[in-house]
């Protein structure tokens, strides 16, 4: 048995889907054959998979549609790894349904989607210029023979959208890795207490109304500051912030891995106030760095974090005051938080996701052929 994953989501240099693929492939066993069909990347999860025919690009310059040009030059490759048919099985890794045009009749074809929030949150999506994405991700859905959904959040928000048969969808979690807090975890990067946010800052993460949430908060917390991470403050980022005073309480910091675990590990909390998410990777980072959390009382967050998070309304500015001020008072409360996390996490391995593909594909295999 081989499987073919496309080049999709290895456009990116970071991100949650590359990462998600880079550790399911790293974690499949002997038996299971595979290609990936990129001839050029610069994303850095690939790299421990030590493929040699795979070449770096464009590693150390930035510009405007980088991924979409690194996209673009894989594309014809993956369309010709498609046609020959030399696997069994077809895994999309991102939502460009172009493959079902090129895949042979008697192949597999399995997608896995990540979130509906194009059409749960709409209100976030305010223009069309994520139209295509839309049409996308609906296409792959009814394309593919299978999908595989990452939390039962998600497989719901398929069948009440789409109309998915719920036969068609096989719910299979995201994993982390065990790590090790040594001393250079108790180095702290900040001297001051702070609270942690981690990723994009776009509409549906909520990070504009946390704000709000942050500047009573600095009342009576004034040595607080908050912590970000990801894309650098855009001007108009920074010039909000100096318009609600908080210019000298935000930071952002461009993390390595070992840097994140730092910035966990020593975080009063992370806070997580999205609107919605399809799995919420960061909640399992966090448990596994015993950083109490905080987050959305909506979509996947009680079905993934469950007692290893205190929740409140996303919409609500007091609900978000009153569970932060809740784990910076409480010590028994942020221990509480941390011990659940540690049992929590147990539950999560990329080893036991790769498991549970594997068994899939051996499914789908003797199924179809």
């Amino acid at each position: 048995m081989k499987i073919l994953f496309d080049h999709l989501c290895f456009s990116e240099k970071y991100g949650g889907v590359s990462k998600y693929f880079t550790k399911l492939i790293h974690n499949l066993s002997d038996e299971v054959q595979y290609e990936i069909a990129v001839k050029y990347t610069n994303n850095e999860y690939i790299k421990e998979l030590s493929l040699a025919k795979i070449k770096r690009i464009f590693e150390n310059v930035s510009f405007r549609g980088k991924m979409s040009i690194i996209s673009a030059i894989n594309k014809p490759y993956s369309i010709r790894k498609i046609k020959q048919g030399d696997y069994g099985i077809y895994h999309q890794t991102h939502y460009d349904p172009y493959a079902y045009r090129y895949l042979p009749r008697n192949k597999i074809g399995i997608t896995t989607i990540y979130d509906m929030n194009f059409y749960v949150i709409p209100e976030a999506y305010g223009n069309n210029r994520f139209n295509f994405l839309m049409r996308w991700q609906k296409t792959s859905a009814k394309k593919a023979n299978k999908i595989i959904a990452i939390s039962n959040n998600t497989k719901n928000d398929l069948i009440n959208t789409w109309n998915i048969p719920e036969k068609k969808i096989e719910v299979i979690y995201l994993g982390v890795e065990e790590i090790n807090i040594d001393k250079d975890n108790n180095k702290r990067l900040y001297s001051n207490p702070y609270i942690l946010f981690v990723g994009q800052r776009l509409f549906y993460k909520n990070f504009h109304n946390y704000l709000k949430a942050f500047k009573i908060l600095t009342q009576t917390n004034p040595d607080l500051i908050l912590v970000c991470t990801g894309v650098p403050f855009s001007k108009k980022e920074m010039k909000i912030f100096y318009q609600i005073g908080l210019s000298d309480k935000i930071v952002h910091i461009s993390a390595s891995e070992s840097k994140m675990i730092n910035l966990y590990y020593n975080a009063e909390l992370f806070v997580y106030p999205s609107l919605h998410e399809g799995f919420g990777m960061p909640l399992l980072e966090a448990m596994n760095c015993y950083c109490p959390i905080i987050c959305s009382e909506t979509s996947c967050f009680p079905e993934i974090a469950k007692d290893a998070a205190l929740y409140f309304d996303p919409y609500v500015i007091e609900s978000m005051v009153e569970t932060t001020q809740k784990v910076l008072d409480g010590t028994e409360i942020r221990k509480r938080l941390i011990q659940n996390g540690i049992q929590r996490k147990k539950d999560f391995s990329w080893k036991k996701c790769a498991e549970e593909h594997i068994r899939l594909y051996n499914d789908l295999y003797a199924e179809y052929y």
